[in-house]
């Protein structure tokens, strides 16, 4: 009975540190990010407030969004004094005022960190949308 005993206590030690160096092998899932509270204003891309995100609705929107990497939706508009765009100044908006509405899907890969802002590049607001306007890699 004694020597069950301690042949169990012996698997038990031999085993405990090959578990937990396959534990350890794997690496932590590097994150990719979807910045979302900076634009090219002089550009006319601006800066995104985010309504909902995957289907699901934002109650805060935090400007920056750590994610797996793979594809996700984001929607949303603009709100500020964007004055230093032409199509906005032009338009009269004031900085309360939402500007445009729209949504877009990337496809996020680990590590990067995607842009989105809502280009207003155009009078015609039918053309204004949410794109990727920088990638850094």
């Amino acid at each position: 009975m004694m020597n069950r005993i301690l042949l169990s206590v012996l698997i038990s030690a031999v085993a405990a540190p090959a578990f937990a160096q396959d534990a350890a092998a794997e690496p932590e899932a590097i994150p990719a990010v979807v910045v979302t509270n900076e634009g090219l204003v002089e550009r006319c891309i601006l800066p995104l407030v985010v309504t909902s995100m995957d289907g699901e609705a934002v109650e805060e929107d935090a400007g920056r969004y750590e994610v797996e990497a793979g594809s996700h939706t984001f929607s949303g508009y603009a709100q500020g004094d964007f004055s230093a765009c032409a199509t906005i100044a032009d338009a009269g908006l004031g900085a309360d005022s939402p500007i445009g509405e729209g949504s877009t899907t990337v496809n996020v890969p680990a590590g990067k960190e995607y842009f989105l802002g809502l280009d207003v590049r155009k009078a015609d607001k039918s053309t204004w949308k949410v794109v990727t306007w920088r990638i850094n890699h």
